[in-house]
């Protein structure tokens, strides 16, 4: 049976796990490695698809790559013994991902829907990152009023992308969708700010969550406003980079 525990606690168990033997410690060790570098190289192989307009290394590429993380986070953090509330929370993040993933790539995929499920995917890192924050330190309202004016420049473009498209019934889901992903943005950034366990790791998150706001952005630009040049690439960098980047920010200081 699983059981709840505070991240500290997690790492403490974690570590416990570790010292079981010295062929497990090296097994684990090994694990740690080879599945972040097995998710690099299915994304490799996924840019190289988009790259190269092969949609099949694309289809086996993007979803392998967050097969991989998750399976990284899962082992990271104990082979599911000790999960925590915020571990739970990337990990729902990573699912909500890989799901809108496979359903946007492919050809019969609902934008709205992938729309819906990144949602769900940036509420879950939310949730994960600002858990036990408690009161807001000053700098993190700065980050606030930083993102919430970028917002209101990126926002009235698409809008009127979005009209001009004729998809105006895309104009409050995605201006939903906008506010989340600046929130997202503002909880990864806040990890510097704030003291907490996540220290040890905050650089990666605060990295991760920038990767993902402009991998989002370049997408919603360059499909409603105007054409990026080689946009898809950009895009699918910039996005396995966030998930990469996240997902070791979160086992970083789950470990440290």
């Amino acid at each position: 049976m699983s059981c709840v525990v505070d991240w500290p606690a997690a790492a403490v168990l974690h570590g416990a796990m570790g010292m079981q033997s010295p062929a497990a410690d090296s097994a684990a060790g090994m694990m740690l490695v080879v599945l972040p570098a097995l998710a690099v190289l299915a994304a490799v192989i996924d840019w190289i698809g988009v790259g190269a307009r092969r949609p099949w290394l694309e289809y086996v590429g993007k979803p392998l790559t967050m097969v991989f993380l998750i399976a990284w986070l899962i082992f990271g953090a104990g082979a599911g013994m000790a999960f925590s509330i915020p571990t739970v929370l990337v990990l729902a993040a990573l699912l909500f991902s890989l799901a809108g993933d496979v359903l946007l790539m492919l050809p019969s995929g609902s934008f709205f829907a992938g729309l819906v499920l990144f949602l769900l995917a940036h509420l879950s890192y939310i949730a994960a990152f600002t858990r036990d924050r408690g009161r807001l330190a000053p700098g993190e309202w700065l980050v606030a009023a930083g993102i919430a004016i970028l917002l209101a420049l990126l926002l009235p473009p698409v809008r009127a992308g979005l009209r001009r498209s004729g998809r105006p019934k895309l104009v409050i889901p995605v201006a939903i969708y906008a506010v989340v992903l600046g929130g997202m943005l503002w909880a990864s950034v806040g990890t510097l700010l704030h003291p907490s366990w996540l220290a040890g790791g905050a650089a990666w998150i605060a990295f991760g969550g920038l990767a993902f706001f402009a991998s989002d952005v370049s997408l919603v630009w360059d499909r409603f406003v105007a054409p990026l040049p080689g946009r898809r690439v950009t895009t699918h960098v910039l996005y396995h980079i966030a998930q990469l980047a996240l997902t070791s920010g979160v086992l970083t200081a789950l470990q440290s």
